[in-house]
């Protein structure tokens, strides 16, 4: 019974669209207890390439960065300070996030998914905002 190659390939594709989630099942089975049987060495190679000074110099360049000062100081800024009110300030509508004015100061407005992406298409084009000033208190 010689078959040729692509009557092997058609019955592997078969069997494996059949078996599909069984042979993923058993996959990630086998790399968890690959993971448990070393886990130290894993353990260990992160923690030396965390030593490393490669990983260093990124992960102090990361943090040295003004524009990651800048959200981390918007982020704190909208949660301790402006409690969400789940409304837009142009149309009123539900499911509100935060458009940033200014990061320095912390400006931040709430806009529907429409609004906001509205506001961004103005700000390249025309740099004029769309959204209402009776809401920037």
């Amino acid at each position: 019974m010689v078959q040729t190659r692509e009557e092997r390939l058609a019955y592997f594709k078969k069997r494996y669209k059949e078996k599909r989630e069984e042979l993923l099942k058993k996959a990630r089975e086998r790399k968890k207890k690959h993971y448990i049987k070393n886990k130290e060495e894993y353990l260990a190679k992160q923690r030396k390439a965390r030593q490393s000074p490669k990983y260093k110099a990124y992960k102090r360049d990361v943090d040295a960065r003004p524009e990651t000062k800048k959200k981390q100081n918007v982020r704190g800024h909208t949660r301790r300070n402006k409690p969400k009110t789940n409304t837009c300030a142009n149309c009123g509508g539900n499911g509100t996030e935060f458009h940033h004015i200014s990061y320095k100061p912390p400006v931040s407005v709430e806009l529907c998914k429409n609004c906001h992406n509205t506001e961004h298409k103005e700000l390249e084009t025309y740099r004029q905002p769309v959204y209402k000033a009776r809401d920037l208190k």
